[in-house]
C-alpha cells in the first residue's frame, strides 16, 4: 500500500506514501519568479535614468496640405460683384447699385436725361427692362470666359427665377439678362444690360401680351335653327355688327379731319365758274382764300 500514489483533492498533487509518510506537504517556491520580478524593473529604472529622465519623443503627424482650387467663372468676386448688382435692383439696395453701376452708360441705355445718381437710381426701378430683375430672384451669376476674370472690360449673365408665391410665372422657368461690365481689380461696374432669354408665364399673365376685343357691345348669341348637309340642329348664333373704334388707336390727324368737311357753296361756285382762258401766266400767282366751316348737323 505504500508502494501506491496518492492524489491530493485539493491541490491534485500526486505522492509516493512511502517517501511521505509522516510529512508535511511543502509550500510551492516562488523565488525564482521574485528576482525575475526584481531584475526586470531594475533595467527599466537604469534604462529610464539613462535617457535623462524625459519620455521618447513622439513624432509629430504630418498634416496634409489643403491646395484651394483657384475661382471658377461662376464663384469669382466679379461674377458675386454681379449678382451683388442684380440683387440691389430687387431690393432697392441705392449703396451697393450706386458702387456697381456705370451711370453714364446706365443712363444712356435708359434714355435719361441727367446721368445723376438719383435719376439712374430711379430709372433703374421704374424702367420696363428692369422688371424681371426687380420681380424674380437672382439665383446665379456667371463670367462668359475666363479672360473676364482679369481684364479690364468682360461680360457675363445673370440668373433670374421666380419668388416664391409668384403666380405669374411657371415654377421651373428662369430668365437670363446679358451684362457688361468695367473692372478695376475685382470692383465691378455694370455698363450695360439685355434679357436674352425670357421666362415662361402662366397663360394670360404675360404683360406683353396685350388682348383686343373686337365689339365689347356686341349681341348676347341667340338660338338659331338652321339646315345644311348635316341635317337640322340649332346653334348658338349671334348677329353681325360693325367694328367699333379702338379707344387705344392713334388718333386722327387734323388735316384728315378737315379734307372730310365740304367747303363752302359760294366757294364751289366760284372754282367751276373759273375759265381756263382767264387762268394766271406763270409768272404769276393766284392766292384764293376760302374759310372751311364744320358742316351742319
Amino acid at each position: 500500500m505504500l508502494d501506491e500514489k496518492i492524489e491530493c483533492t485539493e491541490c491534485h498533487r500526486v505522492f509516493f506514501a512511502k517517501s511521505t509518510v509522516g510529512k508535511r506537504v511543502a509550500a510551492p517556491d516562488h523565488t525564482k519568479t521574485y528576482i525575475g520580478f526584481g531584475v526586470a524593473a531594475v533595467a527599466i529604472i537604469g534604462i529610464f535614468a539613462l535617457s535623462g529622465g524625459k519620455e521618447p519623443a513622439k513624432k509629430k503627424q504630418e498634416v496634409a496640405k489643403v491646395e484651394v482650387a483657384p475661382h471658377g467663372r461662376g464663384d469669382h468676386p466679379r461674377a458675386v460683384a454681379l449678382a451683388q448688382w442684380a440683387q440691389s435692383i430687387g431690393n432697392n439696395n441705392q449703396l451697393v447699385l450706386t458702387r456697381h453701376t456705370d451711370l453714364t452708360k446706365i443712363a444712356e441705355q435708359l434714355n435719361l436725361e441727367s446721368s445723376d445718381a438719383s435719376a439712374v437710381m430711379t430709372g433703374l426701378q421704374k424702367d420696363p427692362s428692369t422688371d424681371l430683375l426687380r420681380t424674380m430672384d437672382c439665383s446665379s451669376t456667371m463670367l462668359d470666359s475666363e479672360a473676364d476674370m482679369t481684364a479690364e472690360s468682360g461680360s457675363g449673365v445673370i440668373y433670374v427665377t421666380p419668388k416664391s408665391g409668384d403666380d405669374r410665372l411657371k415654377r421651373n422657368t428662369r430668365g437670363i439678362f446679358a451684362v457688361t461690365f468695367d473692372a478695376d481689380g475685382d470692383n465691378v461696374k455694370v455698363t450695360s444690360f439685355k434679357m436674352t432669354q425670357k421666362p415662361v408665364f402662366l397663360p394670360g399673365k404675360d404683360p406683353s401680351i396685350r388682348t383686343f376685343t373686337g365689339n365689347k357691345d356686341i349681341a348676347k348669341p341667340e338660338a338659331v335653327e338652321i339646315s345644311d348637309s348635316a341635317g337640322t340642329r340649332k346653334v348658338a348664333e349671334s348677329k353681325p355688327t360693325a367694328l367699333p373704334h379702338w379707344d387705344k388707336a392713334t388718333p386722327e390727324p387734323k388735316c384728315a379731319r378737315l379734307w372730310k368737311r365740304k367747303p363752302r357753296p359760294s366757294c364751289a361756285h366760284w372754282l367751276t365758274k373759273w375759265s381756263p382762258a382767264s387762268l394766271p401766266r406763270p409768272s404769276q400767282t393766284l392766292r384764293v382764300r376760302c374759310s372751311i366751316a364744320p358742316p351742319t348737323r
